[in-house]
């Protein structure tokens, strides 16, 4: 059932979103940005982690 829920509000905010260019912009440039530095940060502890295991 949350799950419906979820879906129906999801809908709503993309159709929000369609109604306003700027903030869909905005909006996608913040989650792209969020996941180009949680993968470059997953990569700095992997080969911080490497670096501990080695010394």
């Amino acid at each position: 059932m949350a799950l419906v829920y979820a879906a129906m509000a999801l809908v709503l905010v993309l159709l929000w979103l369609l109604t306003n260019p700027a903030l869909a912009a905005g909006l996608a440039l913040l989650v792209g940005s969020m996941a180009l530095l949680m993968r470059r940060g997953r990569r700095i502890v992997r080969s911080f982690l490497r670096a501990r295991r080695a010394a």
